[in-house]
């Protein structure tokens, strides 16, 4: 019996196409392959709210990831290019990114205007963005959690939770932590997961969906689910958490 969550479906495990809404085509392509959520990075850039995985240098038109200029110039689509291009059923696993405590609040505030019947679903490592709005009925927030000192302090937030939620870096969920969330009934997302053993292994131990880069991999779970990974020989889980790179989500 999967742990139930009111903006999930019930089946499982879970496909969602990581930053695979972090652009329209992007969007549409994910849509088409049958992800049940499509992840989305969300900056605050000047009055913008920007979707890109990228980080920027202040103000300046220079985007760069792990420590290399990606692209100099160019204007990233705006969360109401998004909005706007998908449908209104669509499940987008908004990721907030940055520090800025008051981004939850505009997130919402612009869904809202938007787009006012769309279920708003937030994930994020800035707990103090989820916090200020995690108590709005019409808001469902995942706790994102990448490091083991993120992990100790997650579990009174998930504690008060109605419906417990995590979205984790897998290497992080050991036997004693998924036993730990399983005591919460907490619906786990793993990510970022492109290996097949490795997703089987989880969701045999309760993990009830998946962040991936691989469309083959969300494919045989949008068509197979529970029998996604039936023949495929499994994975061990590690016996100590993995210091996952902070840059991995």
């Amino acid at each position: 019996m999967p742990n139930s969550h009111p903006i999930l479906p019930d089946h499982r495990p879970l496909a969602i196409a990581h930053r695979g809404a972090n652009s329209a085509s992007k969007a549409q392509h994910a849509i088409e392959l049958g992800a049940d959520m499509l992840e989305l990075d969300i900056w605050p850039r000047l009055w913008r709210l920007e979707v890109r995985h990228d980080k920027t240098i202040g103000p300046l038109p220079i985007f760069w990831e792990k420590w290399r200029i990606e692209r100099f110039g160019g204007r990233p689509p705006e969360l109401q290019d998004i909005l706007e291009a998908t449908p209104v059923e669509t499940r987008l696993f908004l990721d907030l990114k940055g520090s800025n405590p008051n981004l939850g609040q505009r997130v919402v505030s612009a869904v809202t205007s938007i787009q006012p019947g769309r279920d708003i679903i937030l994930c994020g490592r800035a707990w103090r963005q989820l916090d200020r709005v995690e108590p709005l009925e019409h808001v469902n927030v995942f706790y994102s959690v990448g490091t083991e000192d993120e992990l100790a302090g997650i579990w009174p937030r998930l504690e008060s939770q109605a419906a417990p939620a995590i979205s984790i870096h897998h290497g992080l969920l050991t036997e004693p932590v998924l036993a730990r969330l399983a005591n919460l009934r907490t619906t786990v997302i793993a990510w970022t997961v492109n290996d097949l053993a490795i997703a089987k292994s989880l969701f045999e131990r309760g993990v009830d969906g998946f962040t991936s880069d691989d469309d083959d991999l969300i494919t045989q779970i949008v068509q197979l689910r529970e029998h996604a990974f039936d023949d495929d020989p499994e994975a061990r889980l590690p016996r100590t958490p993995q210091e996952p790179r902070v840059d991995d989500e």
